[in-house]
C-alpha cells in the first residue's frame, strides 16, 4: 500500500528540486532578454554618435586587443546600452572626429593567482589524490 503511493508521484526532494530548476532557467532567460534589449548595433551607435545624441562613452577594451565593448548613454532617453567592437581605435578615432569625450579602460592583465597559484594547486591536488586512491587499493595507509 505505502509503495503505490510512492509511485504515484515525485517524491518531495525531487518536486523540490524541479522547482528550483524551473526557476533558473526562468531567471537566466530573463537576464538573456534583459540583456538583448540593452545592446545595440554599430551602424545605430555610429549615427547616435554622428547626430550628438550621446551623453556618457565608455570603452572596456578586451585582453584580445583591438576589441572591446563600448557602453554608450543616449541623451533623449538616458538608457545606457553596449556596442560589441572589433576595433577600439576606430571607436576613438569616430568619437575624437565628432568631439565626443570618453573613458577608456586598460586592457585587462592576467593575475599571477590564475596564472601560477590555481594551476599548480589543482596539479598538486590531482597528484596527491592519485597517490592516495593508489594507497587505498594497495591496502597501504588507513585515512
Amino acid at each position: 500500500m505505502n509503495n503505490d503511493r510512492k509511485s504515484r508521484g515525485l517524491s518531495g526532494g525531487a518536486t523540490i528540486i524541479s522547482f528550483v530548476v524551473i526557476l533558473v532557467v526562468v531567471l537566466w532567460m530573463a537576464n538573456q532578454l534583459q540583456m538583448h534589449q540593452q545592446e545595440m548595433t554599430y551602424t545605430s551607435f555610429v549615427s547616435a554618435v554622428q547626430e550628438k545624441n550621446v551623453s556618457d562613452v565608455y570603452i572596456n577594451q578586451n585582453s584580445a586587443v583591438p576589441t572591446g565593448t563600448v557602453s554608450v548613454t543616449l541623451k533623449d532617453d538616458g538608457n545606457t546600452r553596449k556596442v560589441n567592437v572589433s576595433d577600439v581605435e576606430q571607436v576613438e578615432k569616430l568619437l575624437t572626429e565628432n568631439q565626443v569625450e570618453y573613458r577608456l579602460s586598460d586592457v585587462p592583465k592576467d593575475s599571477m593567482l590564475t596564472t601560477v597559484v590555481v594551476p599548480m594547486l589543482i596539479t598538486l591536488g590531482g597528484v596527491f589524490l592519485i597517490f592516495f586512491l593508489m594507497s587505498r587499493q594497495n591496502g597501504g595507509g588507513k585515512f
